[in-house]
């Protein structure tokens, strides 16, 4: 299932033509939105991160290299997210990240101020 599978989803319920040929053939999610009646929010199934190390700024930030999931393997789409900042960034040296941690390390080492403002 993509993106898609929304649009496909709202066109079939409600008589629509699709918009594009990838709506056409996208899955639907009736499937999976099939209650009658929703859920208590108490029995929602809990969603963890995988790795979000702590504010390396912060006052007793504990260490991100302890982190249990650090030395998980990166997903191809997350190695090609970080590739492409080394790719702009980069000294041209850089080994491709393959774990959250290396990702980490390439953000904290050419990623500071291209999500916020740097600091003074």
């Amino acid at each position: 299932m993509h993106h898609g599978s929304v649009i496909a989803t709202l066109c079939r319920r409600h008589g629509l033509s699709p918009l594009t040929r990838r709506d056409a053939g996208a899955n639907d999610l009736f499937s999976i939105v099939n209650l009658q009646t929703p859920r208590d929010p108490r029995q929602w199934p809990g969603v963890h991160p995988m790795y979000v190390p702590s504010n390396p700024e912060a006052q007793d930030a504990p260490d991100p290299t302890q982190h249990p999931h650090k030395d998980k393997p990166l997903s191809p789409p997350g190695k090609g997210l970080v590739g492409l900042l080394l790719a702009r960034y980069g000294s041209g040296s850089d080994p491709e990240p393959e774990t959250y941690a290396d990702a980490y390390n390439v953000l904290k080492t050419h990623g500071l101020g291209l999500f916020y403002p740097k600091r003074v």
